[in-house]
């Protein structure tokens, strides 16, 4: 069977709008990653007394993952931290894969958990939002909570300062 012209500018186009739709997508995870990475990177460094020792830019991101919630006091549980990890599960998929099936799964699966992690009126708002604007606001969530984590470190270390007077 011979392709029409018709039916190949309708194929092409199609292919053109996905590829623009997985462009945009893989753009806002990356760029989405890096931010949380450093708003990780910034609370686990508050976290520890020595985080020089731990070389943490020679770290992958699982392992600084599972650091800081063992470092998140009583934030440990946070329903933010399935979308924390989602956004990694998606990161890894669009920067290794092209297959696109796989890519939705991931994206379905952030969609489910961030959603489940929202208040009411914010979850409402967010079910409206496309893949690209969701993983953006997703990612800049999850980096909000590394800072606020970082933040309630910072203060602890300063209690800790306070009263600590080692050896």
């Amino acid at each position: 069977m011979k392709l029409t012209e018709a039916e190949i500018k309708e194929r092409v186009a199609a292919a053109q709008e996905r590829r623009k739709k997985l462009v945009d997508l893989r753009l806002a995870v990356l760029e989405g990653h890096l931010i949380m990475e450093e708003a990780l990177n910034g609370f686990l460094e508050t976290s520890m007394f020595n985080p020089g020792e731990v070389k943490l830019d020679r770290t992958n991101f699982h392992v600084k993952g599972s650091f800081a919630v063992s470092l998140a006091a009583s934030r440990g549980k946070d329903e933010l931290w399935a979308a924390f990890w989602a956004i990694n599960q998606l990161r890894n998929k669009v920067a290794h894969n092209i297959d696109s099936e796989e890519i939705d799964e991931k994206m379905e699966y952030l969609r489910k958990v961030y959603i489940a992690a929202l208040e009411p009126k914010p979850a409402e708002y967010a079910k409206t939002l496309g893949d690209k604007d969701l993983a953006d606001q997703a990612c800049g969530v999850c980096a909000g909570f590394l800072g606020q984590l970082a933040s309630e470190a910072k203060t602890r270390r300063s209690i800790i300062d306070q009263y600590w007077k080692g050896p």
